[in-house]
């Protein structure tokens, strides 16, 4: 955390997700308030449930076989305003993302 704060640009977002396994008191404790005063970042704590969910969430997806719903549209990165555009058309489009060919894909 205390490595999060000092590089974060100011005003910046500091996300903690879920904790995995016990929370470090040392990592904490070298946090102050004065430090989140200083970064004028946005600290956000976000719960993710527990493990034994997570894996009988798992366990059901792959026994059903399921899989994310992908677009079959795939757009040049230099066409970013294009699939922006795209997506604005297509209602339950929800993200995009990049694969390293620096192709772009909708979700």
């Amino acid at each position: 955390m205390h490595q999060s704060l000092k590089a974060i640009r100011i005003g910046g977002i500091v996300c903690m997700v879920g904790s995995v396994g016990e929370v470090n008191a040392e990592d904490l404790s070298a946090v102050t308030t004065k430090d989140i005063f200083r970064s004028l970042a946005t600290v956000r704590c976000i719960g993710v449930g527990n493990r034994q969910s997570f894996l009988e969430m798992n366990k059901i997806i792959e026994g059903k076989n399921i899989k994310p719903v992908l677009d079959k549209t795939v757009f040049n990165f230099g066409d970013l305003k294009a699939a922006y555009q795209y997506m604005v058309r297509i209602p339950h489009m929800q993200l995009f993302f990049t694969d390293p060919g620096r192709k772009i894909r909708a979700i």
